[in-house]
């Protein structure tokens, strides 16, 4: 079984942060390190510290907080759990338990919102459209998951680290831009609904709303070939053009923005530079593992020939 450790990142949510860390504590699986990262000073009251890792760092956002996390947690999966949300009995077993198949890099825990409905993680389809999967009590998420939600979401840790840890240009969903990436290496994102966390008080959102459409045209067009709108997708031209009959300018002008923004030659690189490091760590003998040719083949032949 792979070691888990449990991140709690605290920006400044005092008593939903007691709730959560309380909740972990009292359904601590076993072998399992808690790792609190925060950026004020904690004086511990309740005396934690041979339960818990207070971690305190100058950090100025609550994502870099939990990219801290990733790089001083000691275990192979580390499980998100951001203020808000409430542990139940045995909710990382399953979870953790399929990191043992080594082409899983991340799973969507279920989270149960206050108004009693089953969350799990996020499809992003090819036009650019972003869904929270969702199901009931007797109906199972069955779609394709790109990647949990980061309020309470679990990664193999090498591989976060090997992409370089969430990207803080992409503050809306880093999850998902980490999951996109992800299965450009060929690796997966499973959900789970064995295990569950509770919603007590709804996490804070990490940046704001108007940021939202920018952040998904940036991670539409990072992942394709060629940036012309000649080449644009049929299914993202009708996303778009939806928006604009139903009067939504200011998701077309964030995603004309974002469109401006994304520079296809740095994603390209940092999948290179992932897939380098994944292959420095597998013996000579077995198989490395390879990006996505479909994306990267022709990209990665095109910048060698230009360095040449």
């Amino acid at each position: 079984m792979c070691r888990l450790s449990i991140l709690v990142p605290w920006w400044n949510e005092a008593r939903s942060f007691e709730d959560t860390l309380v909740s972990i504590l009292e359904h601590r699986p076993q072998n399992a390190e808690i790792l609190v990262v925060h950026p004020h000073r904690y004086g511990d009251p309740y005396e934690l510290r041979n339960e818990v890792r207070f971690i305190q760092c100058a950090a100025k956002s609550e994502l870099e907080l939990i990219n801290t996390g990733f790089y001083r947690a000691a275990g192979d999966v580390v499980h998100v759990v951001r203020c808000g949300l409430l542990a139940t009995r045995d909710w990382t077993d399953h979870a953790a338990a399929q990191f043992e198949r080594p082409a899983v890099a991340a799973v969507a825990v279920t989270i149960v919102g206050i108004d009693g409905v089953r969350r799990s993680g996020w499809q992003f389809t090819r036009g650019g459209k972003l869904h929270r999967l969702t199901s009931t009590a007797t109906d199972r998420i069955a779609s394709r998951c790109t990647a949990p939600c980061i309020d309470a979401s679990f990664f193999r840790r090498q591989s976060v680290l090997d992409l370089g840890g969430f990207n803080p240009e992409i503050a809306c969903f880093p999850e998902l831009d980490l999951g996109i990436a992800l299965s450009h290496l060929q690796l997966q994102c499973m959900t789970d609904q064995d295990g569950e966390l509770r919603v007590s008080v709804e996490p804070a959102c990490l940046t704001d709303s108007s940021q939202i459409s920018e952040a998904l045209e940036v991670l539409y067009w990072q992942t394709r070939r060629d940036r012309s709108a000649l080449r644009i997708g049929l299914s993202h031209l009708m996303t778009v053009a939806g928006e604009l009959v139903l009067g939504q300018f200011a998701a077309v002008i964030g995603r004309l923005r974002g469109w401006r923004k994304v520079d296809h030659e740095v994603y390209l690189d940092r999948i290179a530079d992932a897939q380098e490091r994944m292959r420095d760590r597998v013996d000579p003998q077995d198989q490395a593992v390879e990006s996505d040719p479909s994306l990267l083949d022709s990209d990665l032949a095109d910048q060698s020939h230009r360095a040449a």
